[in-house]
């Protein structure tokens, strides 16, 4: 399956479905620029909810330290599915 249908699995598994959003695009990040550079490179964007305040890319923002931990989780169980 593909990295995003992987990430969500992975979520559900990690978190419950009640955790996993409706996907909502990348905005206007520049995951693209990885494919260029390596063309069938996979690559997938998510968020993980921080409750950041004010928001993101504020230079006030600032959040919990306890989200780290679900991202954390996040990305190593992507890793190690990838690695079999």
């Amino acid at each position: 399956p593909s990295l995003v249908r992987q990430a969500q699995e992975e979520i559900i598994r990690l978190f419950g479905r009640e955790r996993l959003s409706e996907p909502c695009g990348g905005g206007g990040e520049d995951f693209n620029y990885f494919a260029k550079a390596k063309p069938g490179l996979q690559n997938a964007y998510f968020g993980i909810g921080v409750g950041a305040e004010p928001g993101l890319h504020n230079r006030d923002m600032h959040f919990s330290p306890e989200y780290l931990d679900g991202g954390v989780a996040l990305m190593s169980a992507m890793v190690r599915r990838q690695l079999g």
